[in-house]
């Protein structure tokens, strides 16, 4: 019996940004398959989608979903008790300067009482609603006639503006027309709306003119006239907020700023006018004390605009932004007094800044050179106030703004102070002065320690003061720099009278790492280092915690003593206390013994204080019973704790449930060592129908084995196991006692079972109807006596075999989920799709049986496309080893993982008998721009990780640390676990960042060489980074400890796989990526013809396996010379690119890279001559260029640094082009030897287009296809352009229309035949045979198009474009 069925599914999410649902899944077809059978009982569900499900991930989203999470977490009290419908979607905000009434626009009529209309003042707020909640709750759609607004301002001159749409966020400007023409001037308003972290609108109803606020204090504004006469109120705006000026006023008049009446400053001496602001958008703004005494309270303003707009120097559409002129932030652990040095005026300023705060600074002029000196107070050691240091000039010829401060302590060692600069965007100038701390020590060892510092290839210098511990083991942040700023700089340490250590490092941030120090006497010092970024704000400031390797701590109530084996150093650890353990012994174990204090009281045995997890320890005192104490050794950061208290549950239980009486020991602790060390062990006598518990004798052994035999006098039997293998063992064979008439002999079952933390072995009397086992069937009489005669000294025998039941293991359910694959489009915040991750070919398979459940899930092909405009590699990540066939595919998935779990629940734990986790061979690239956009996506806005944190640089109180965690209880079982090898290869190369906003630039000439040089060779190719197998038998944990274990395994060899990323660096000709081609080439010879004649039952593929094998060798060789050329001579190439400073020339260069990959040599020589034929063309051009296109931007001082660009680039670029010439050359060459492989990789799809009002819809492969060729056209000339809608005009001609522009162009080589801008175009005219474009006083091109329905089209489109062109101003 069977039943098929389908349904079509899909899901979408409420984008409340612009009020649009939005697909989260695109519509796809499912299919079910459900089949019964009765003989055998069995039931299969079979679900599968033959289509690729397509989801779509927007910041948007991610942000809903995190708030979402954090809601549903949040007091659910407080949110059944809150009434629904109180909270409005809408919040209005009336900052035009007068009165007015709103109301809904749904018919686009005038005001009137039914349609709601309110009244709000200048400066008030309202909420609002279109509809009630209950009528929103009943329509879902996406109608925005609901939501528009009509206002009318309450001045007889405006008439009512209607249709303004409010769904979406941003912003837009209206015309108030005037109901009678009373002058030349047409007044605007605006309308802004943005969505806060509440989800409510905010609508602001305001003028074109806003003053914002970033200053720390209130401010005053007032509109006055040109004789200095106020003309408005006083509006008070408190610091990050905003003011609109009146309407009128915004035009009419200039405004005058002043801080709160409070400061006592009058207002300001300069009147900022909009006219005049437009001509210089930078303006020093100065108050004067109103009793004129003191000095001047100065602002920097900014006047931001869009300069190519329609009412750019016609309309104050501006947005002025008041500044602190400077901004001083202590990032320091120490209180600081700062002074400022003006150097044209002598004056000098000083204040006290706390610890973390920030203050502003309004007494500078930043046309002056401003110098800063700085005190610490309360520091640790003492330092004298510093030298000044420039921080700000207006001549770089004759002074430079300085990096560092120096401080001095009372010996005169000096100590630098890390100086950060930031530039406030659209300030006029001002910025932020950052006093940081390059390296702080936290010194938590409770003992006194020096550092020195050391440079690369000079000596070390003591360092100013030292590390004390403090009184009661807390210790002062220390202040640590170097002489000069190089990742080779190295730190020595010294603890107490102990030796220098060996030279440390202190750059690698997130290393953990452990030191020992020699400190005479045959002892050692360890200590614990990490080395941690500072959190939030203090960032810039390495973090580097010094702490005891190993920590006791006590729970006990009473004391105990401990020392090394064999050591007369005795340790006494208090009840309740915690003690570090410093100094230990060279050259030996890390063990330790214990014992109650007393001479009659006997030590322990020895214990490893480096193995992780817990461990019992024996102790007695005289006369009195044994005692277990529970030691669990924790990792956490560098430190190693062991936290001692007593155990009340036995770790082992011995259960003799048979009828023979047992004798049981440990196993022999030292298999490994000389056969003179002589093992006594002791031995515990278990009598049938007893138990006993237990626990090692010997907990530092290697390996624990108990060893099993039967108490009786003439056999030496035994039988060794591992309590850890949970679950039934194969049965003992035991000899018959002849003094016990009731010990008949025969054989016994073996049972280990967890029961919480505790592990019972259970030993019963064979049963053969309950035993998984039964006697093997011997195959003649000889080997029955062989086997006789060998049982008793055999240590594991081999006479039962495990009973499998077909029936047991034999499915009765399974469900097969088959996908044809998944793919995830990422879209940023800039409406940009950043990524598509593509997973084919995923099944998922879920099998139950009586005895056991299989899961098994695997993914055939994974690959992630870079979506972004210009990047250099189109694939990010993929196999590297690409499939020949479908069925190589089949067998080596490009992940799998698989687990089995035993269905047995009488051991107490969940039984998991097999699982495995395999990932093949990756191959990562990656580039700048991807790096930084990637970084710009995770900065999701109103998601909570994304919410900013001031962060915390140290503790108040620096001591020894205590273990925040704790052992936990160990509830699942792995028989076998494996983690199978894993290798990445990772290139990276450095671009221009042309895909994020935040773009970092420097106008000091030694960062803009650094960067050129970092471009040059500062990339990798190829670099392995290989992470090893973990393979585990018979794990007894939790999963919070396993996780950590398996953290801290691959971290470890993540971290030793550095040193190769450094080797495959593009310099030197990547000698580490050649001899990785070479090797592998090799390692084919090993491994094809293993796979063709174990893959394949015909033996003769061993010699298509050895043929193939050899041709690999000799292609990966020529591959990996030809490749190191090529790697070098394009860094060097790139570098020298930026070096030109000629923007059009290095994103030209760069798409003809991306484009014209040479696929074998003769296209090489192709390609690299017309890159060099590009680049002599290019130079003397841009002598001719630049000079004029500098003079348009800057004037004369813009033409003479267009020539000095100019003659720059007639020098590099034909460097750049011989570079070109031969890497492309031997890039060819290189893909000559893979010419014959398969086709190459190509991305799974284009990237998608995003229309103009940001609402993100099903993937249009017609739309994706118009916008890569308006990116491509004319060497991606219109690339900045906002695509709408194209049509195929002949095979060749197709019209592209853009929001500003309409293209023909030629598609096959992306020329362009004629583009007109709409500012040239008069009117169209739709005619029989196509559309009439008319030009501005000369008639334009016609544009065919045969088909009407072709015609509407394009004239629907262009009329689109044309309306939301001509209401953009």
């Amino acid at each position: 019996m069977y039943i098929d069925t389908s349904i079509r599914a899909f899901a979408n999410v409420y984008n409340f940004s612009v009020s649009h649902w939005e697909p989260l899944i695109e519509p796809f077809d499912i299919g079910f398959h459900v089949a019964k059978t009765l003989n055998p009982e069995r039931l299969d569900v079979n679900i599968f989608s033959r289509k690729r499900i397509e989801l779509t991930m927007t910041t948007n989203t991610i942000a809903l979903a995190s708030k979402s999470f954090e809601y549903l977490n949040s007091n659910p009290e407080e949110i059944l008790n809150r009434v629904r419908g109180n909270d409005a979607p809408y919040r209005v905000l009336n900052m035009t300067g007068y009165p007015l009434t709103l109301w809904s626009d749904i018919n686009n009529d005038d005001t009137d009482e039914s349609s709601g209309a309110k009244k709000i003042e200048d400066g008030e707020e309202i909420s609002w609603s279109f509809y009630d909640w209950r009528t929103q709750r009943e329509n879902l759609s996406n109608n925005e006639q609901n939501s528009r607004l009509a206002i009318k301002i309450e001045d007889d001159e405006w008439a009512t503006i209607h249709d303004i749409p409010v769904n979406k966020e941003g912003e837009k400007i209206y015309v108030l027309k005037q109901k009678q023409k009373t002058g030349s001037i047409t007044h605007r308003v605006v309308v802004h709306i943005s969505l806060r972290s509440d989800y409510v609108k905010y609508i602001t109803l305001r003028s074109a003119l806003l003053f914002e606020n970033k200053t720390k204090i209130p401010l005053e504004l007032v509109a006055v006239d040109e004789k200095g006469n106020k003309r408005s109120k006083i509006y008070k705006i408190a610091p990050d907020e905003d003011c609109a000026a009146p309407i009128r006023a915004a035009f009419d008049h200039g405004f005058k700023i002043r801080p709160d009446p409070g400061f006592h400053y009058q207002w300001s001496h300069q009147t900022l006018a909009w006219s005049e602001l437009y001509q210089t958008p930078s303006l020093s703004v100065n108050c004067k004390p109103i009793d004129g005494e003191g000095s001047n309270w100065n602002f920097q303003c900014f006047s931001r605009f869009d300069s190519s707009g329609i009412l750019a120097g016609r309309y104050p559409y501006q947005t002025i932004k008041i500044s602190p002129p400077m901004e001083i932030n202590n990032l320091l652990p120490y209180d600081l007094e700062y002074r400022i040095f003006d150097d044209k005026t002598k004056q000098d300023h000083k204040n006290f800044l706390r610890k973390g705060l920030a203050g502003p600074v309004h007494t500078v002029d930043l046309k002056h050179v401003l110098l800063l000196s700085a005190k610490l107070v309360d520091s640790h050691p003492k330092y004298q106030t510093s030298q000044f240091s420039v921080i700000h000039t207006n001549d770089p010829d004759r002074f430079r703004q300085e990096g560092k401060i120096s401080v001095v302590d009372d010996q005169g060692l000096k100590t630098n102070l890390g100086l950060h600069y930031t530039k406030v965007p659209d300030s006029g100038g001002a910025f932020i002065v950052s006093i940081y701390a390059p390296y702080l020590i936290l010194n938590k060892t409770g003992l006194d320690i020096q550092i020195k510092s050391k440079t690369f290839l000079q000596k070390a210098r003591a360092g100013a003061g030292q590390l004390p511990s403090g009184d009661g083991k807390t210790a002062a942040p220390y202040i640590h720099s170097y002489a000069s700023d190089e990742r080779k700089n190295r730190s020595l340490l010294k603890i107490g009278n102990s030796n220098w250590s060996a030279a440390q490092s202190f750059e690698a941030i997130g290393s953990v790492s452990d030191i020992s120090i020699p400190d005479g006497d045959h002892k050692e010092i360890h200590i614990g280092i990490q080395v941690e970024e500072g959190q939030g704000k203090y960032k810039l400031t390495k973090v580097v915690s010094l702490t005891p390797r190993f920590i006791l701590k006590s729970s006990l109530t009473t004391d105990i003593n401990i020392r090394e084996p064999r050591s007369s150093n005795i340790l006494s650890l208090k009840a309740g206390s915690i003690l570090p353990l410093h100094f230990m012994r060279a050259g030996q174990e890390r063990q330790l013994v214990m014992a109650f204090p007393g001479m009659d009281n006997n030590w322990s045995n020895a214990i490893n204080i480096q193995d992780v997890g817990r461990r019992h320890v024996k102790l007695q005192k005289q006369g009195e019973h044994q005692q277990l104490m529970k030691v669990d050794i924790l990792l956490e950061g560098p430190s190693l704790f062991l936290h001692i208290s007593r155990e009340v549950r036995w770790p082992f239980e011995i259960r003799n449930e048979s009828k023979t009486d047992f004798i049981y020991y440990q196993g022999n602790p030292y298999p490994d060592e000389d056969q003179g060390v002589r093992y006594y062990p002791e031995r515990y006598r278990i009598p049938a129908k007893c138990s006993m518990p237990y626990a090692w004798d010997f907990p530092a052994a290697a390996q624990h084995s108990l060893v099993l035999c039967p108490w009786t006098e003439k056999t030496s039997k035994t039988r060794h196991l591992r309590l850890d293998e949970i679950g039934s063992l194969e049965p003992f064979r035991v000899p018959g006692n002849p003094n016990k008439p009731a010990m008949e002999g025969g054989a016994v079952d073996l049972n280990i079972v967890a029961e919480g933390p505790q592990r019972k072995l259970i030993i019963r009397d064979y049963d053969p109807k309950t035993s998984l086992y039964k006697p093997k069937r011997s195959s003649s009489h000889r080997q029955r006596l062989l086997r006789s005669e060998s049982s008793a000294s055999v240590s594991t025998n081999d006479e039962f075999e495990a009973v499998v039941s077909t029936k047991d293991t034999r499915p009765t359910f399974r469900a097969i989920l088959r996908l044809e694959g998944i793919g995830l489009s990422l879209i940023n915040s800039r409406h940009q799709e950043l990524a598509y991750i593509s997973l084919r070919n995923i099944e998922a398979t879920y099998a139950d049986s009586p005895a056991e459940i299989q899961y098994d899930i695997l993914c055939k092909w994974i690959q992630i496309d870079n979506q972004l405009y210009g990047g250099i590699y189109p694939i990010l990540l993929y196999p590297t080893v690409v499939p020949k066939t479908g069925r190589e595919m089949d067998i080596r998935p490009a992940w799998r993982a698989a687990l089995t779990q035993a269905k047995d629940e009488s051991h107490g734990v969940f039984f998991i008998k097999y699982a495995t986790v395999l990932l093949q061979e990756m191959t990562m690239e990656v580039d700048e721009d991807f790096l930084f956009a990637l970084l710009d996506f995770s900065k999701v806005p109103g998601a909570s990780w994304s919410e900013t944190h001031e962060g915390v640089l140290c503790d108040e109180k620096i001591k020894i640390p205590e273990p925040s965690g704790a052992m936990t209880v160990s509830d699942v079982y792995f028989e076998v676990l494996h983690l199978q090898p894993a290798q990445l290869n990772l290139s990276f190369v450095r671009t221009e960042r042309v895909n994020v906003e935040d773009k970092t630039s420097s106008r000091n000439p030694l960062m803009f060489f650094f960067n050129v040089l970092t471009m040059a060779l500062g990339n990798i190719n190829d670099a392995p980074v290989r992470l090893n197998a973990l393979l585990m038998e018979n794990v007894l944990t939790s999963y919070p400890l396993l996780a950590a274990s398996i953290q801290a395994h691959y971290g470890q060899e993540f971290f030793y796989q550095v040193h190769k990323i450094l080797g495959s660096a593009d310099f030197l000709g990547n000698p580490v990526g050649l001899f990785t081609n070479i090797t592998s080439g090799v390692a084919d010879i090993f491994y094809e013809p293993y796979n063709g004649f174990v893959m394949s039952d015909r033996p003769q593929e061993l010699g298509i396996g050895i043929a193939k094998g050899t041709a690999s060798f000799v292609k990966k060789t020529v591959f990996g010379v030809s490749d190191s050329i090529s790697k070098v001579t394009g860094s060097v190439s790139k570098g020298l690119s930026v070096a030109t400073m000629d923007k059009q020339f290095q994103d030209r260069r760069r798409m003809n890279r991306a484009r014209n990959k040479p696929k074998h040599a003769l296209y090489g020589v192709q390609q690299g001559g017309m890159a060099l034929i590009s680049s002599l063309g290019s130079g003397v051009e841009g002598l001719a260029r630049q000079p004029f296109e500098g003079a348009e931007r800057e004037g004369a001082a813009g033409f003479f640094k267009g020539v000095g660009k100019g003659l720059l680039g007639l020098a590099t670029k034909p460097v750049i082009g011989v570079f070109d010439l031969a890497s492309n050359v031997s890039e060819g060459i290189r893909n000559t030897t893979t010419v014959f492989d398969e086709a190459g990789l190509s991305k799974v799809r284009i990237t998608r287009h995003v229309g103009r009002d940001g609402i993100v819809r099903p993937f249009n492969e017609t739309e994706a296809l118009g916008l890569f060729w308006l990116r491509q056209l004319n060497n991606s000339k219109l690339s900045k352009e906002d695509y709408l809608a194209h049509y195929n005009i002949t095979d060749e001609a197709t019209l592209l229309i853009t929001y500003q522009t309409m293209i023909l162009a030629k598609t096959k080589n992306f020329t362009v035949e004629w583009d007109i801008p709409f500012t040239d175009l008069k009117t169209i005219a739709l005619e029989k045979t196509g559309i009439q474009l008319i030009l501005k006083g000369v008639r334009g091109p016609f544009i065919p198009i045969e088909e009407e329905s072709g015609r509407r089209f394009v004239y629907s489109k262009i009329k689109i474009a044309v309306t939301e062109y001509n209401n953009s101003g």
